[in-house]
């Protein structure tokens, strides 16, 4: 069947859908949108909603779903949680006046990544859309874009599997990527939502031109991308798709910046996952790092907080701003500004759907409110004289014109949409008042209207009456309507009663209501000419978002030192050094019933690469490491820290290796895990990294387990020279330890009395003894019968020859193969063959001839 054998509403709602395929067309129809065919049966499903059937297609029946216009915002957020996009298609002709069928457009794109209204997205999280490109030998390029603070950043990584670790930091609500480069991307197992674009999309010369175009400059080195083809064709690629969807050319983004890795603490997936910084182990972000150092009093200083623990700084300098700027905040009434930044709504989003023009009523109330509070917030910090604060303090800014504009123009409590009038503040307007008041003035007129007819009828009964559906009548029951005069013209009959009309009342009627919609046509007009000389000030009001929420963080960081107790970190030259005295862990510590025990650590290029840490399991070797990697975290972010004293060597990279998973939907086991985890770390862990490496080998039989832990001990220690913290039960190692420069024994101690342990948490010198597994085991509630027989044998075992050893002079044949693998050519699919190759030399190199 043809489109032109359709009916006229239904080819034009076809036309849209070829626009529009992929995303569900919300197709206006009088106060419902409307979805058809495939849309509708999805829709049904996504949202619960009725199917029925209009018309036919083929002799078939076409099935047809809609919601009410009204309620488009509360189904809109199912659609985008769910991971779908939305094209909404409105009436934008008159069906009173339209000959033929109504013009229609589309008035604007949702989709994940570029949803902005509070009822679609996190407050606590920044709304990330992102681009990803492949490129030759598996390099990749990336951009992504806050569209309503307007950030925007680009990259380039050696890897496509690297991308992994952007993607964990930011976490992209959408991807967008070219369909030609489907099957790679779909390696990576992403599991946010990605929307496939032509690759005519990120055509590397297109892209060139579109970025040199929106910032108006002569060529790409003005925004150092000179020589970066990936990352500028994933950035060419984003601001399109933000053109399509936005429906219109965007101001509001800032200067696209190049990302460097080496300007941050880096911390990959794996790291941020093993170390509970941002969000736990299970996926949630309780019990972790952000959650307990997060006490920001605005929405702002919350999503500007986790980007500072997702990127910690790598400079000095930039980091001692920050540490003098807690020092002095420290030393004030801070309070009292934390009280003011209460006050302080999400002026940032307010401020972004400002530049969309897509802000409602109550978002200039939240501008509001905010520039209400500047002046006092304003003086209140005058007093500070820290690089940091007195930059912020440059950008707090009133706005009196803005804020007097906006009290002139909106009445005190508004609406939710401009289509429900009476936004727009009496006396702005002088035509729009005389609307009104003509309007507002008919309560008069109709209750004199109805005196009058009653004394003229005689009919006391008789009542003067409005609804929307047949608007103002006069009613009177059935038994008196035949004394009604014959200027009464009926309207309406019903059961018990008549209705009426007479020629002064549909006179009045027609005068009353033109002037509502003429006052709420001029009402939407004075709004949007509002919103434009609103938009005019955006550069000013991002600026003083940003300063809101740098001063809250800021505050957040001297307020935690106080209440938790944290020490400023002083900083060495000496590059990857550290000196902990009595550091803690700060979650473990505040979810304690008892006191939390602290420890030293000290690792430095001169004395001790490698701490070789053994002692029983829950003895504290996992929170000991992950106390020492939060310390350097907190440290580089520029807070104070939970120690006696931290004297640290700046870090780049942290790696970690803690804990035991599975991959099921990877089909990866816990050792295949474990041993990608490791094989990440050799290959790109640097002399200036801090690795954690927790029970490396235990995924497989003893031998193999305990040789592959010696040689990545041996490669970390002697020839990486990185930092590390190597906890392991194979206590074999402690004995070649001894006999390698720069590799140190410790162990958490524990009292053993009568079958009872007792865990101290205290690190010392020296090897650990045992493991105390069966110790364990009994704590945790194994039979008796079991731990009897597993004793007698753990006596058998311990009696036979120990295993001797040579010196680590001759590499050890797993770690010469390792060394060979070629890292930038090695995908994610042979990683299994390398394992499996790993193993038959592991095998044919007996554990005794190490």
């Amino acid at each position: 069947m043809s489109n032109t054998q359709h009916t006229p509403m239904i080819q034009q709602y076809l036309q849209f859908k070829e626009q529009y395929p992929n995303e569900l067309l919300l197709f206006r129809m009088g106060d419902f949108y409307e979805l058809f065919f495939e849309d509708a049966k999805h829709a049904a499903n996504l949202l619960n909603i009725t199917l029925t059937q209009r018309g036919q297609s083929q002799g078939t029946p076409i099935p047809m779903a809609g919601i009410p216009y009204h309620s488009l915002d509360n189904y809109l957020a199912k659609i985008i949680k769910s991971g779908h996009s939305a094209a909404i298609c409105e009436q934008i002709g008159d069906p009173k006046t339209s000959k033929g069928i109504v013009e229609r457009a589309i008035s604007r794109i949702v989709t994940p990544g570029t949803a902005s209204d509070d009822n679609l997205i996190n407050a606590e999280f920044d709304q990330i859309l992102m681009a990803i490109t492949v490129g030759p030998r598996n390099t990749a390029g990336f951009a992504y874009l806050n569209l309503l603070s307007g950030d925007y950043f680009c990259g380039q990584i050696n890897r496509l599997e690297d991308i992994l670790d952007e993607i964990q930091s930011i976490k992209p609500a959408e991807i967008i990527i070219s369909e030609a480069q489907a099957a790679p991307i779909r390696e990576l197992a992403l599991t946010c939502p990605i929307s496939y674009r032509h690759k005519a999309d990120f055509n590397y010369s297109s892209a060139t031109n579109r970025l040199e175009k929106y910032y108006n400059i002569a060529n790409l080195g003005a925004l150092g991308l000179a020589d970066k083809p990936l990352a500028t064709s994933a950035a060419g690629a984003l601001l399109l798709y933000i053109e399509t969807t936005q429906r219109q050319a965007l101001s509001h983004i800032k200067t696209l910046k190049y990302q460097l890795m080496q300007d941050y603490l880096y911390l990959d997936k794996t790291t941020q996952q093993h170390l509970e910084i941002t969000e736990s182990s299970h996926g949630k972000d309780d019990s972790t790092l952000f959650k307990l150092m997060n006490q920001t009093q605005t929405a702002i200083g919350t999503r500007q907080l986790r980007r500072w623990f997702n990127q910690p700084l790598k400079d000095a300098e930039k980091i001692d701003c920050r540490l003098s700027a807690v020092d002095e905040i420290r030393a004030s009434d801070y309070k009292q500004v934390q009280q003011l930044l209460n006050q302080v709504p999400d002026c940032e989003r307010s401020v972004g759907r400002l530049s969309l023009k897509t802000a409602k009523p109550r978002d200039l109330l939240v501008l509001q409110q905010t520039l209400s509070i500047l002046p006092e917030l304003k003086q209140t910090i005058d007093a500070y004289t820290q690089v940091a604060l007195a930059h912020i303090d440059s950008h707090i800014c009133p706005q009196p014109n803005t804020l007097d504009l906006i009290n002139r123009s909106i009445v005190e409590q508004p609406p939710a949409h401009i289509r429900d009038g009476h936004v727009i503040a009496t006396g702005y307007n002088q035509e729009l008042d005389q609307l009104r008041s003509l309007a507002d003035d008919s309560n008069a007129f109709l209750v004199q209207l109805e005196q009058d007819e009653r004394q003229k009828t005689g009919l006391a009964t008789l009542k003067l009456k409005f609804n929307r559906a047949h608007g103002y009548y006069f009613e009177i029951s059935r038994q008196q309507a035949d004394h009604l005069p014959d200027y009464f013209i009926r309207k309406q009959t019903l059961k018990n009663v008549e209705r009426y009309t007479i020629a002064s009342l549909n006179d009045y009627e027609k005068e009353v209501l033109t002037a509502q919609s003429k006052a709420l046509s001029l009402e939407k007009q004075l709004y949007s000419e509002l919103i434009d000389t609103l938009a005019q000030e955006i550069p000013k009001l991002q600026k003083i978002c940003v300063a809101i929420g740098q001063l809250d963080c800021l505050m957040n960081l001297a307020e935690r030192s106080h209440t938790l107790g944290l020490t400023r970190p002083t900083f060495s030259d000496q590059p990857a050094y550290i000196d902990l005295q009595q550091g803690r862990h700060l979650v473990v510590e505040a979810n304690s019933k008892s006191s939390f025990i602290p420890n030293d650590c000290q690792l430095s290029t001169a004395n001790c690469h490698l701490k070789l840490i053994t002692g029983p399991n829950m003895g504290g070797k996992s929170t000991y490491m992950r106390l020492v990697a939060h310390s350097v975290i907190l440290a580089q972010i520029g807070s104070y820290v939970p120690c006696d004293k931290l004297t640290l060597g700046l870090f780049s990279r942290i790696f970690s290796r803690i804990g035991s998973s599975d991959d099921v939907s990877g089909g990866r086991s816990t050792f295949m895990v474990e041993m990608n985890e490791t094989a990440n770390i050799l290959n790109y862990a640097k002399p200036d990294s801090l690795v954690l490496l927790d029970e490396i080998g235990r995924g497989t039989s003893t031998y193999d387990g305990m040789a592959i832990a010696y040689a990545v001990m041996v490669h970390l220690s002697q020839s990486i020279q990185c930092k590390t913290l190597f906890a392991t039960h194979y206590h074999e190692l402690t004995q070649i330890a001894d006999q390698l420069n720069f590799v140190n024994n410790y162990h958490f101690r524990c009292q053993e009395q009568d079958d009872a342990l007792t865990f101290l948490y205290t690190m010392v010198s020296g090897p650990s003894d045992k493991s105390f597994g069966i110790q364990v085991a009994r704590l945790a509630g194994v039979p008796t019968s079991v731990l009897h027989l597993a004793q007698q044998k753990l006596n058998e075992l311990l009696a036979q020859p120990t295993i001797e050893h040579q010196s680590p002079n001759t590499p050890h044949p797993a770690l010469q193969f390792i060394e060979q693998i070629d890292v930038e050519q090695l995908k994610i699919k042979d990683a299994m063959t390398i394992i499996y190759q790993l193993k038959e030399l592991l095998d044919e190199h007996c554990i005794s001839s190490v």
